[in-house]
């Protein structure tokens, strides 16, 4: 079951140091994201975030791995108790008129598939789609 890499990419109405401000600070994320206790932008910075369906909630536990400011920022995306790893990568290219070409790549999802229907690749596919669209949101507000 390879091959599930999920892409998705966004033209967001905002210069590239305010869509880098709101994927890389905790307190802008609380804001179209998670509520995050801390976030840094430094490699090996660990945290983690529950976050699910009303009735059932899971862990998100994550790591910064890669960060190159104003361009992209990756962390590693698992859930504990639950085998797999996968890799959250925001990629950002700043546009003329003052926008911002944001991808969003979600690769190895395929190895957290299991018998939990919640973690089925449509299912990240339609939350990624949610939180993109969130993000633009809050950004051209």
């Amino acid at each position: 079951m390879k091959n599930q890499d999920i892409e998705i990419t966004v033209s967001i109405k905002a210069p590239v140091t305010k869509v880098w401000n709101a994927i890389s600070s905790a307190e802008e994320m609380k804001n179209w994201y998670f509520t995050l206790k801390d976030f840094k932008t430094v490699s090996g910075f660990k945290f983690e975030f529950w976050a699910g369906p009303a009735e059932k909630q899971y862990l998100h536990c994550c790591e910064v791995i890669d960060v190159e400011p104003l361009q992209r920022l990756s962390y590693t995306w698992r859930y504990e108790g639950f085998p797999g790893n996968s890799l959250v990568i925001w990629i950002l290219d700043e546009q003329q008129n003052g926008q911002t070409l944001l991808t969003l790549k979600h690769v190895d999802v395929e190895t957290l598939k299991n018998e939990d229907p919640a973690f089925d690749a449509e299912n990240f596919v339609t939350g990624w789609e949610a939180i993109t669209q969130n993000l633009k949101a809050y950004l051209e507000r």
